[in-house]
């Protein structure tokens, strides 16, 4: 793919992706942070404020102020430039590939910019489920994560199966 238009794309994606999951979590913060969760579709997609300081499942969340910085801002936040760095320079990725890694680093990257300037706390302000089986409370960031590693498995597979396909067939004994 040519560099200018695998810039083009990756840029198109950090900036509509973080700008969407900034814009709605400061909605979250304006319509959900002081008022009881609201049910959609007999309570299977449940709006609720949340702020999570850990991961996924508040994993790291009792960790002391300092270690959380370190880990969840310093060692992801270079992380997320690397892997981006090897989005926007590493000529072998397909355009799928392109899309999938930036979704990615964008969803991380909207996550960081929480932990940055909101103390350390990630606002998260949805969580699907049926009954007592619900998800965790999670954000677009999270989704943006889960879509680029969805696809990034799924592409793998696919290419996979058509290397299996094209390598020619051992004759039978």
């Amino acid at each position: 793919m040519k560099s200018s238009s695998r810039i083009t794309r990756v840029v198109t994606v950090l900036i509509l992706s973080i700008g969407s999951d900034q814009v709605l979590k400061e909605l979250a913060r304006a319509f959900l942070r002081f008022s009881a969760p609201i049910s959609y579709l007999n309570d299977f997609i449940r709006m609720e404020y949340a702020e999570n300081r850990g991961v996924m499942l508040s994993i790291g969340a009792a960790l002391s102020p300092e270690l959380r910085f370190w880990i969840f801002v310093v060692v992801v936040g270079l992380l997320l430039f690397g892997m981006l760095g090897y989005v926007l320079w590493n000529r072998a990725i397909d355009p799928t590939q392109t899309v999938a890694w930036s979704l990615l680093v964008s969803g991380g990257l909207g996550n960081l910019v929480d932990r940055v300037f909101r103390g350390g706390a990630v606002v998260d302000y949805v969580s699907v489920g049926i009954g007592m089986v619900r998800t965790a409370v999670f954000n677009l960031a999270d989704l943006l994560v889960f879509t680029g590693v969805f696809i990034l498995l799924i592409h793998k597979t696919k290419k996979n199966r058509s290397t299996e396909l094209d390598k020619p067939s051992e004759p039978k004994k």
